[in-house]
Parts: structure tokens; sequence; C-alpha cells
């Protein structure tokens, strides 16, 4: 759609900024409540916060999957591509501080990011798919959900790679606007994150799809 209709992009960016959760983290999906779907989901995410109803628009509410990490990346990602697309510098900068505190949740919170290791990490699933095997599930009561004292965790590299990636995008959108100095703290992070998930994960060959939080 970037290459047909910025302003539609513009309007999806701005659906999910405008309702970020106050710690940063973006939603997954918008759908509706009430079906059978969306009542199976009432038990996965409504502990931890991951529901929220749009107010008076007819039960519609966001959601977002537990165990998914890429989320905020993604919507960095999403807010960079829709710039390049439409060259609308002043729509961007309005949304860097929305970027910013993605990043917030996701190096802040004791379930996305990894102290041990200084890079980001998500229970047990195949790449970033939304669902854990049979045993994690078992240990975190679901599928998609997670339990911040009994899941394990541990680091997937894609997961380090793409956020290094959307943080050199966040990087030239700063630069961009003028907030060069901020640019560079991105930058680095980026850079690091590189290098460390490098060292980590990286045999020579290929990256070692996960690295068990407990193991090493």
């Amino acid at each position: 759609m970037r290459y047909f209709d910025g302003v539609l992009l513009q309007s999806g960016i701005d659906l999910y900024a405008d309702y970020q959760r106050a710690d940063g983290l973006i939603w997954d999906r918008i759908g509706r409540g009430g079906s059978k779907y969306q009542t199976w989901r009432d038990h996965e995410f409504g502990d931890g916060g991951f529901i929220r109803t749009v107010p008076g628009n007819l039960g519609a509410r966001f959601e977002r999957i537990p165990v998914e990490i890429d989320v905020e990346y993604l919507f960095i990602e999403g807010l960079y591509l829709t710039w390049q697309a439409t060259g609308d510098d002043a729509w961007m900068a309005g949304l860097l501080d929305r970027a910013i505190r993605a990043i917030g949740y996701s190096t802040g919170d004791a379930c996305r990011w990894s102290k041990k290791f200084a890079l980001f990490k998500r229970d047990y699933t195949i790449d970033t798919w939304d669902f854990q095997h049979e045993e994690d599930a078992a240990i975190s009561g679901s599928v998609m959900s997670i339990d911040p004292q009994r899941t394990r965790f541990g680091v997937m590299h894609g997961d380090n790679t793409g956020m290094a990636a959307a943080l050199g995008y966040l990087a030239e959108m700063l630069t961009a606007t003028g907030r060069g100095a901020e640019a560079q703290t991105y930058l680095k992070l980026s850079q690091d994150l590189m290098k460390r998930v490098t060292a980590l994960a990286w045999n020579g060959r290929l990256f070692t799809h996960f690295v068990d939080e407990n193991r090493r």
C-alpha cells in the first residue's frame, strides 16, 4: 500500500499511536469483543493488561498477544516506511516520541528485556510466531500467554536484528528532524544489539535459533 495510498497508511499508524499504552506498549490488533474467539482470548490476555476496550466504538477493542515482542519495532518500521512513501516530515516528526516510548517499553519490561544478555528475549516460540509448543504452554498457562515467574525465556536472534534495524530507522528520522544528538543514542543501541547477539548466537555459519536464559 505504500506505493498506492500513503494517507491510508498514515491513518493506520495514527490509530496505534493514539491508543499506545501509557508504558509504551503497542497493540497487536483491533477487533470486536463478544465472539467465541474473543471470549477465548479473555482468558489468554486479560490478566496482563493485554486488552483495551475502545471507548464508544460498539465493543471494539485492542489486543496484544502476550508472547509477541516484535510489535514495537514493527511500529517504528511502519512509521519509517510511511514517511518514505509520503514525504510528510511534519507527520513523522509528531510521532517520534511515540516511537521512543515504544523502545522504552521493550527495554524496560522484565518479560521483554534480558538483563543477563542485554538483549531482547521471548518465550520459546517458532521464530516470531505467536504461540508456544505444548511443553512451554503448560508452564505459562496457555499457548499465547506468559507467566513472568515461570515462563522459560530466551534470546531469539530475529527480535534483536529486527529492533536493530528499526533503531537505525529511528536514528535516521531523528536526524532528519534536527534531533541528531538523540539519534546517536539509538544508533549506538542498534550497533550494540548486533554485536551482542552475534557474540551470543552466531556460530560462524548461522544464528542459533533460541538461547535459553537459564542454560548459559
